[in-house]
């Protein structure tokens, strides 16, 4: 696996090389609804937050993660190892059909990654190891949540090289809560909070051209496919 390899791509989603006008077939196959949706989608897709995932053992903990992501408006997430990952109905509701999973091979690299498009990385632990309760720690210009393995946690390397380490409070006996709803509640309190503070935390308007661009290749790759059948 090379570093930043897109887990997301399927072939079945993209148009062959050479000879395709994504304009003209967009303008055929997609209905105008359609494509305001995706225009309306992309204007909140946040600049200012993504998650990373460490080592994580469970295929359907990336994606119901996914699902998370998508409905908060991230639109990149960052995945350390080689993790499959089933996007279907059931767990993903195919939320990796709009959220680009870029997959690293190494911890540095990662890191690096998420510091050159200038995050401040956040690392995830139980209660137990020391994390500051989330909703306490100041709000970073940008924030990359980094995700623990569900057995493991952070490894030394990854819990090193973070900003700051954040936990969510428990009130029982157990320890942790799944990896998945974890997830899902980091990124709906930082997402709310970034929307609260305003300025400038979406996507730049050149990146949402390309995000809708990108979704109409992938809507006009499956018309074609379901056409052919």
């Amino acid at each position: 696996m090379d570093d930043a390899t897109p887990m997301d791509g399927c072939p079945r989603d993209r148009l062959p090389a050479g000879g395709w006008d994504l304009d003209a077939l967009a303008a055929r196959l997609v209905s105008p609804r359609r494509v305001a949706r995706f225009e309306a989608v992309a204007s909140r897709r946040l600049a200012c937050l993504t998650v990373a995932f460490d080592r994580i053992g469970d295929p359907h903990n990336v994606s119901a993660s996914l699902r998370s992501a998508e409905i908060f408006g991230v639109p990149v997430v960052y995945v350390l190892g080689d993790v499959p990952h089933a996007d279907t109905e059931t767990v993903s509701m195919y939320a990796g059909r709009w959220v680009e999973a870029r997959a690293f091979a190494s911890a540095s690299s990662l890191v690096e990654a998420l510091r050159g498009a200038g995050f401040s990385l956040l690392g995830t632990v139980v209660p137990a190891q020391g994390g500051k309760p989330f909703d306490e720690v100041p709000l970073p210009a940008k924030t990359a949540l980094v995700m623990g393995n569900e057995h493991d946690g952070l490894s030394a390397e990854l819990r090193a090289a973070c900003d700051g380490l954040i936990t969510i409070p428990t009130a029982g006996f157990t320890e942790s809560l799944n990896l998945s709803v974890a997830t899902a509640i980091l990124l709906q309190h930082f997402q709310s909070r970034y929307v609260r503070a305003g300025g400038d935390i979406f996507l730049a308007e050149p990146e949402r051209r390309a995000l809708v661009r990108r979704w109409m290749e992938r809507e006009v790759a499956r018309a074609l496919r379901l056409n052919r059948r």
